[in-house]
């Protein structure tokens, strides 16, 4: 799904932090107004904080809490620097060598008035139609893209990347990445794999289908957290890769005999 050029966040009427959880499809470029995010990538965790600039790397995953401040709210602008875009700049504005830059998923930038008065411009394309300014809007692209590199001339190896992911090693990374509710041909694409490929290569490393391990796998995981009582079931179903609390249940009683309500009151005693 290709993602809109200008995104805007505004949850100044809600009252509750809410949590989602995304595949990162192209770099974003951004600034959190009020409140703050909280990015999970399973590797490391990230805290976007208010008045905070940064940057995410694209064919990214993510599990992301958005946290209201008391008295703002929620609020945070992105641009999307989508790579058909970054194609026809690099065409025209042709990047110099630069270092390859380090592998984490979010970069964060201090305060400056470049940044400041870049974002404050992008303030009357909020919610227009994109078709109606698109000339502004490429230009406004164009901007973001010098100004990060300006800041940061080595960005230009990891903004000018447009391969697909490489070859990996797929048991390392799905024991890593199981937690993340993607499909099948999103996982065989981040492994470097046609789909074919993919279930062969699974089936073959873990005797199984991938769909089927998937769901044991996390039905693992989420039985020892209830088990230790670190997360109750109401909890547990989204960090483990569940869409539903009903889903998960039903799942899980298959399995265990049980329903995680049921592990629950086990741990807890009369």
């Amino acid at each position: 799904m290709e993602l809109p050029t200008l995104q805007h966040f505004d949850g100044l009427k809600h009252n509750k932090n809410w949590a989602n959880e995304d595949f990162i499809p192209e770099h974003i470029f951004g600034y959190q107004i009020f409140g703050s995010t909280i990015i999970d990538d399973g590797k490391k965790v990230y805290e976007i904080n208010e008045g905070t600039y940064f940057f995410s790397n694209r064919n990214s995953l993510a599990k992301g809490t958005k946290k209201f401040s008391p008295t703002e709210g929620y609020s945070s602008i992105c641009i999307c620097l989508s790579q058909k875009f970054l194609k026809t700049f690099s065409m025209t504005c042709l990047p110099a060598d630069g270092q390859v830059p380090g592998k984490d998923m979010v970069i964060v930038f201090p305060e400056t008035p470049l940044l400041t008065n870049y974002f404050q411009s992008l303030t009357p394309y909020i919610n227009r139609s994109e078709e109606d300014f698109k000339d502004l809007i490429d230009a406004k692209l164009r901007e973001a893209t010098l100004i990060l590199l300006k800041l940061h001339p080595e960005m230009r190896t990891r903004l000018f990347d447009f391969g697909n992911p490489e070859k990996i090693d797929l048991k390392s990374y799905m024991e890593s990445n199981f937690r993340f509710n993607l499909s099948v041909e999103r996982f065989s694409y981040l492994t470097g794999r046609s789909l074919s490929s993919f279930k062969k290569d699974f089936e073959e490393q873990f005797h199984d289908t991938p769909g089927k391990w998937l769901v044991r796998r996390r039905l693992k995981e989420a039985y020892m957290l209830i088990k230790r009582n670190v997360m109750r079931p109401s909890e547990v179903y989204l960090k483990v890769g569940f869409e539903n609390l009903s889903h998960f249940s039903h799942a899980f009683k298959k399995v265990y005999g049980v329903s995680p309500s049921g592990i629950v009151e086990r741990v807890s005693g009369p």
